[in-house]
């Protein structure tokens, strides 16, 4: 039985990323290195400013190093939800957010020139019977009508099965905007560049 994350088994974390001791003083210090902490380290550091990024086990530890990879527009709760408790203007801030935030890593990866197998791949959301299938075509015209996206493709049994090389789904929802990358290599990439810029990594890995 697999134990431990096929992602770090396969990019073991790099030699240069077991790091240095605490320094005496900083200009920031950011509590933990996963994505958001490393991301901003980066930023921080690019400005000229000395930031040290504490973390207490290893570099990039947790799900940084350890999600699915993938990266779509959209957020987890449903529109009717969102519209309710954030309202109409809130809402689609949100979903142009979640489209910026694959840009910007989109923009990161490009700019560091962190190798890390980022590509705009694509997505499909597979509907399991008609019910999903109807419930996809909704999504589809909602994004379009609440957010101007018509970055979808719906299809049908027989396109989805071309698509995939499956008939046992009803149908899908294509998202071309939709990118991917290696959660690893692109944790691991972040703190290299920050370092690179300046930044303090401190982990208090074995």
């Amino acid at each position: 039985m697999q134990m431990t994350p096929f992602w770090t088994d396969q990019t073991p974390i790099p030699p240069d990323l077991h790091l240095s001791e605490l320094p005496a003083a900083a200009d920031i210090v950011i509590v933990g290195s996963g994505v958001t902490g490393l991301n901003a380290a980066l930023e921080l550091a690019q400005a000229g400013i000395y930031v040290v990024v504490l973390e207490q086990e290893q570099i990039g530890w947790g799900a940084s190093s350890r999600n699915a990879g993938m990266m779509s527009a959209g957020v987890t709760a449903s529109t009717s939800s969102q519209l309710k408790k954030y309202g109409p203007e809130l809402t689609r801030k949100l979903f142009l957010w979640s489209m910026e935030a694959v840009d910007y890593v989109e923009h990161v990866v490009a700019a560091q020139q962190i190798d890390c197998d980022f590509a705009r791949c694509g997505a499909v959301f597979l509907a399991c019977n008609h019910a999903h299938f109807e419930y996809l075509r909704d999504y589809q015209l909602e994004m379009e009508e609440e957010y101007n996206f018509s970055g979808t493709r719906l299809l049908g049994a027989d396109q989805l099965q071309q698509e995939i090389g499956s008939s046992l789904y009803a149908g899908g929802l294509v998202n071309d905007f939709s990118a991917k990358l290696d959660p690893a290599k692109y944790v691991y990439g972040l703190a290299q560049a920050a370092t690179r810029h300046g930044a303090s990594l401190v982990d208090h890995a074995d």
